[in-house]
Protein backbone atom coordinates (compact mmCIF):
# COMPACT_ATOMS: atom_id res chain seq x y z
CA UNK A 1 0.00 0.00 0.00
CA UNK A 2 3.21 2.38 0.83
CA UNK A 3 4.78 2.04 -2.15
CA UNK A 4 1.68 2.33 -4.69
CA UNK A 5 0.99 5.60 -2.55
CA UNK A 6 4.09 6.71 -3.25
CA UNK A 7 3.72 6.25 -6.71
CA UNK A 8 0.89 8.24 -7.14
CA UNK A 9 1.32 11.24 -4.54
CA UNK A 10 3.25 13.01 -8.03
CA UNK A 11 -0.59 12.91 -10.01
CA UNK A 12 -2.28 14.17 -6.36
CA UNK A 13 0.12 16.98 -5.65
CA UNK A 14 -0.13 17.88 -9.56
CA UNK A 15 -4.00 18.91 -9.24
CA UNK A 16 -4.80 22.47 -9.04
CA UNK A 17 -6.49 23.19 -5.30
CA UNK A 18 -8.49 25.48 -4.24
CA UNK A 19 -7.33 26.41 -1.44
CA UNK A 20 -3.10 25.77 -0.18
CA UNK A 21 -1.94 22.50 0.97
CA UNK A 22 -0.37 21.92 3.87
CA UNK A 23 -3.74 23.65 5.17
CA UNK A 24 -3.83 25.81 7.85
CA UNK A 25 -4.88 25.47 11.94
CA UNK A 26 -8.05 26.46 11.61
CA UNK A 27 -9.05 24.06 8.60
CA UNK A 28 -7.47 21.27 10.46
CA UNK A 29 -9.99 22.54 13.39
CA UNK A 30 -13.18 22.73 11.15
CA UNK A 31 -11.91 18.91 9.31
CA UNK A 32 -11.88 17.23 12.69
CA UNK A 33 -15.00 18.91 14.54
CA UNK A 34 -17.56 17.07 13.33
CA UNK A 35 -15.79 13.64 14.76
CA UNK A 36 -15.06 14.96 18.25
CA UNK A 37 -18.93 16.30 18.27
CA UNK A 38 -20.31 12.90 16.92
CA UNK A 39 -17.99 10.92 19.67
CA UNK A 40 -19.20 13.54 22.41
CA UNK A 41 -23.24 13.67 21.40
CA UNK A 42 -23.35 9.50 21.25
CA UNK A 43 -20.80 9.28 24.23
CA UNK A 44 -22.76 11.77 26.82
CA UNK A 45 -26.00 10.56 25.65
CA UNK A 46 -24.54 7.05 26.83
CA UNK A 47 -23.68 8.23 30.07
CA UNK A 48 -26.61 9.88 30.74
CA UNK A 49 -28.64 7.55 29.83
CA UNK A 50 -30.63 6.75 33.47
CA UNK A 51 -34.18 4.58 33.57
CA UNK A 52 -36.11 8.07 33.78
CA UNK A 53 -34.34 9.32 30.13
CA UNK A 54 -34.72 6.45 27.47
CA UNK A 55 -31.95 5.70 25.17
CA UNK A 56 -34.94 6.80 22.22
CA UNK A 57 -34.76 10.36 23.84
CA UNK A 58 -31.44 10.59 23.44
CA UNK A 59 -31.25 9.30 19.94
CA UNK A 60 -33.97 12.11 19.51
CA UNK A 61 -31.47 14.77 20.66
CA UNK A 62 -28.78 13.24 19.29
CA UNK A 63 -30.17 13.34 16.00
CA UNK A 64 -31.65 16.95 16.08
CA UNK A 65 -28.43 18.57 17.61
CA UNK A 66 -26.46 16.91 14.92
CA UNK A 67 -29.34 18.14 12.08
CA UNK A 68 -29.02 21.38 13.19
CA UNK A 69 -25.30 21.34 12.95
CA UNK A 70 -24.03 19.62 10.03
CA UNK A 71 -26.70 22.12 7.92
CA UNK A 72 -25.63 25.12 9.38
CA UNK A 73 -21.89 24.15 8.49
CA UNK A 74 -22.43 22.53 5.17
CA UNK A 75 -24.34 25.89 3.90
CA UNK A 76 -21.45 27.90 5.13
CA UNK A 77 -19.00 25.04 3.52
CA UNK A 78 -20.66 25.85 -0.07
CA UNK A 79 -20.89 29.93 0.03
CA UNK A 80 -16.93 28.94 0.35
CA UNK A 81 -16.75 26.86 -2.55
CA UNK A 82 -16.52 23.42 -0.70
CA UNK A 83 -12.75 24.05 0.75
CA UNK A 84 -10.92 20.75 1.68
CA UNK A 85 -12.04 20.56 5.69
CA UNK A 86 -15.25 20.35 4.34
CA UNK A 87 -15.30 16.85 3.17
CA UNK A 88 -15.45 15.60 6.81
CA UNK A 89 -18.96 16.73 7.17
CA UNK A 90 -20.36 14.90 3.66
CA UNK A 91 -20.86 11.92 5.24
CA UNK A 92 -22.32 13.43 8.63
CA UNK A 93 -24.66 14.84 6.16
CA UNK A 94 -26.29 12.49 4.30
CA UNK A 95 -26.20 10.44 7.63
CA UNK A 96 -28.97 12.92 8.74
CA UNK A 97 -31.00 13.34 5.74
CA UNK A 98 -31.27 9.32 6.02
CA UNK A 99 -32.15 9.84 9.80
CA UNK A 100 -34.81 12.47 8.74
CA UNK A 101 -36.40 10.39 6.29
CA UNK A 102 -36.53 6.78 8.23
CA UNK A 103 -38.47 8.93 10.76
CA UNK A 104 -40.72 10.36 8.28
CA UNK A 105 -41.24 6.64 7.24
CA UNK A 106 -41.83 5.44 10.93
CA UNK A 107 -44.52 8.10 11.39
CA UNK A 108 -46.31 6.91 7.98
CA UNK A 109 -47.39 3.95 10.12
CA UNK A 110 -46.59 1.33 6.87
CA UNK A 111 -46.75 -2.14 7.21
CA UNK A 112 -43.42 -3.74 7.97
CA UNK A 113 -42.05 -0.19 8.07
CA UNK A 114 -38.61 -1.96 9.28
CA UNK A 115 -38.04 -3.15 5.79
CA UNK A 116 -37.86 0.82 3.87
CA UNK A 117 -36.12 1.39 6.60
CA UNK A 118 -33.53 -0.99 6.38
CA UNK A 119 -33.28 -0.27 2.09
CA UNK A 120 -32.88 3.58 3.05
CA UNK A 121 -29.80 2.14 5.21
CA UNK A 122 -28.05 0.13 2.51
CA UNK A 123 -28.98 2.78 -0.25
CA UNK A 124 -27.01 5.06 2.30
CA UNK A 125 -24.62 2.81 2.58
CA UNK A 126 -24.28 2.30 -1.66
CA UNK A 127 -24.15 6.18 -1.62
CA UNK A 128 -21.14 6.74 0.73
CA UNK A 129 -19.45 4.21 -1.67
CA UNK A 130 -20.36 5.97 -4.96
CA UNK A 131 -19.52 8.86 -3.10
CA UNK A 132 -16.06 8.39 -2.01
CA UNK A 133 -15.48 6.78 -5.30
CA UNK A 134 -15.97 9.59 -7.01
CA UNK A 135 -14.47 12.00 -4.58
CA UNK A 136 -11.10 10.13 -5.06
CA UNK A 137 -11.39 10.91 -9.00
CA UNK A 138 -11.29 14.24 -7.89
CA UNK A 139 -9.16 15.01 -4.90
CA UNK A 140 -7.75 12.03 -2.86
CA UNK A 141 -7.59 14.28 0.17
CA UNK A 142 -11.07 14.87 0.48
CA UNK A 143 -12.09 11.56 0.03
CA UNK A 144 -10.35 10.40 2.64
CA UNK A 145 -11.61 12.89 4.93
CA UNK A 146 -14.78 11.60 3.59
CA UNK A 147 -15.07 7.84 4.60
CA UNK A 148 -12.77 8.91 7.90
CA UNK A 149 -16.02 9.29 10.09
CA UNK A 150 -17.63 5.79 8.28
CA UNK A 151 -15.81 2.91 10.22
CA UNK A 152 -15.40 4.68 13.90
CA UNK A 153 -19.15 5.69 14.23
CA UNK A 154 -21.25 2.84 13.11
CA UNK A 155 -18.97 0.26 14.69
CA UNK A 156 -20.25 2.46 18.09
CA UNK A 157 -23.84 1.83 16.93
CA UNK A 158 -23.33 -1.58 15.57
CA UNK A 159 -21.99 -2.94 19.52
CA UNK A 160 -24.19 -5.01 21.36
CA UNK A 161 -24.73 -5.91 25.27
CA UNK A 162 -22.34 -3.88 26.01
CA UNK A 163 -22.46 -1.47 29.43
CA UNK A 164 -23.73 1.74 28.29
CA UNK A 165 -20.69 3.61 30.21
CA UNK A 166 -18.47 1.32 28.30
CA UNK A 167 -19.81 2.11 25.05
CA UNK A 168 -20.34 5.97 25.90
CA UNK A 169 -16.20 6.63 26.64
CA UNK A 170 -15.14 4.39 23.74
CA UNK A 171 -17.60 6.64 21.27
CA UNK A 172 -15.72 9.82 23.49
CA UNK A 173 -11.87 8.02 22.53
CA UNK A 174 -12.93 6.77 19.04
CA UNK A 175 -14.31 10.78 18.16
CA UNK A 176 -11.05 12.17 19.51
CA UNK A 177 -8.72 10.38 17.21
CA UNK A 178 -10.56 10.20 14.32
CA UNK A 179 -10.52 14.46 15.24
CA UNK A 180 -6.91 14.39 15.37
CA UNK A 181 -6.43 12.20 12.41
CA UNK A 182 -8.56 14.64 10.37
CA UNK A 183 -6.84 17.36 11.13
CA UNK A 184 -3.39 16.04 10.44
CA UNK A 185 -4.82 15.15 7.11
CA UNK A 186 -5.45 18.22 6.38
CA UNK A 187 -2.35 20.07 8.09
CA UNK A 188 -0.35 17.76 6.22
CA UNK A 189 -1.61 18.27 2.89
CA UNK A 190 -0.01 15.16 1.86
CA UNK A 191 -1.93 12.06 0.44
CA UNK A 192 0.63 9.40 0.84
CA UNK A 193 1.10 10.33 4.80
CA UNK A 194 -2.48 10.70 4.61
CA UNK A 195 -3.62 7.85 3.14
CA UNK A 196 -1.07 5.90 6.34
CA UNK A 197 -2.64 7.85 8.90
CA UNK A 198 -6.13 6.57 7.77
CA UNK A 199 -5.42 3.23 7.52
CA UNK A 200 -3.33 3.31 11.35
CA UNK A 201 -6.55 5.30 13.15
CA UNK A 202 -8.50 2.63 11.68
CA UNK A 203 -6.28 -0.24 13.00
CA UNK A 204 -6.50 1.18 16.50
CA UNK A 205 -10.52 1.64 16.11
CA UNK A 206 -11.10 -1.99 14.49
CA UNK A 207 -8.60 -3.63 17.98
CA UNK A 208 -10.73 -1.16 20.68
CA UNK A 209 -13.90 -2.34 18.46
CA UNK A 210 -13.22 -5.96 18.51
CA UNK A 211 -12.10 -6.04 22.04
CA UNK A 212 -15.07 -4.12 23.62
CA UNK A 213 -17.52 -6.00 21.35
CA UNK A 214 -15.98 -9.72 22.73
CA UNK A 215 -14.58 -8.76 26.10
CA UNK A 216 -17.07 -6.23 27.50
CA UNK A 217 -20.58 -7.62 26.62
CA UNK A 218 -22.22 -8.21 29.74
CA UNK A 219 -25.86 -6.49 29.14
CA UNK A 220 -27.06 -9.78 28.12
CA UNK A 221 -31.00 -11.03 28.29
CA UNK A 222 -31.77 -13.07 31.12
CA UNK A 223 -30.64 -16.30 30.20
CA UNK A 224 -27.61 -16.22 27.42
CA UNK A 225 -24.53 -16.44 28.88
CA UNK A 226 -21.71 -15.28 26.33
CA UNK A 227 -17.57 -16.73 27.53
CA UNK A 228 -15.14 -14.29 25.39
CA UNK A 229 -12.47 -16.29 23.08
CA UNK A 230 -9.67 -14.95 21.18
CA UNK A 231 -11.12 -16.59 18.12
CA UNK A 232 -14.31 -14.28 18.43
CA UNK A 233 -12.30 -11.65 19.26
CA UNK A 234 -9.82 -11.95 15.68
CA UNK A 235 -13.27 -12.44 13.71
CA UNK A 236 -14.66 -9.05 14.67
CA UNK A 237 -11.30 -7.52 13.99
CA UNK A 238 -10.69 -9.31 10.61
CA UNK A 239 -13.77 -8.54 9.60
CA UNK A 240 -13.54 -4.59 10.76
CA UNK A 241 -10.47 -4.72 8.91
CA UNK A 242 -11.54 -6.27 5.76
CA UNK A 243 -14.03 -3.86 5.09
CA UNK A 244 -12.11 -0.97 6.18
CA UNK A 245 -9.03 -1.53 4.63
CA UNK A 246 -10.77 -2.36 1.38
CA UNK A 247 -13.04 0.68 0.92
CA UNK A 248 -10.09 3.57 1.77
CA UNK A 249 -7.73 1.17 0.12
CA UNK A 250 -10.17 -0.39 -2.87
CA UNK A 251 -10.30 3.17 -5.24
CA UNK A 252 -6.25 3.12 -4.78
CA UNK A 253 -5.69 -0.25 -6.20
CA UNK A 254 -8.25 -0.08 -8.58
CA UNK A 255 -6.82 2.86 -10.00
CA UNK A 256 -3.59 1.30 -9.95
CA UNK A 257 -4.82 -1.80 -11.83
CA UNK A 258 -6.80 0.11 -14.09
CA UNK A 259 -3.14 2.29 -15.67
CA UNK A 260 -0.92 -0.97 -15.66
CA UNK A 261 -3.90 -2.61 -18.25
CA UNK A 262 -4.20 0.28 -20.04
CA UNK A 263 -0.29 1.06 -19.97
CA UNK A 264 0.95 0.86 -23.86
CA UNK A 265 2.29 -2.43 -24.70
Amino acid sequence: MTVIANTENTQDNSSTHPEPRPGSWKAAFLAGLPHILMGLLIGIGKLLTTATTSSQTMSIIVGVSLMGLVAVVLFFAWRRGWPLWSASWYGYGTWTAMVLISFVISQLELDEDWRYSYALFLGWIGLCIIGYFYLFSKDRLKALLAVAFLFPMLGIMFLEFVPDPIEGWLAIGLGLLTTLTAGAIVRLGDFPIGLRLALGVNLVNGLSLAYVGEYQASDLPPGIHHTPTFSNFTELLTLYLVLAFGLIGGPLLLSRLWKSLNRPS
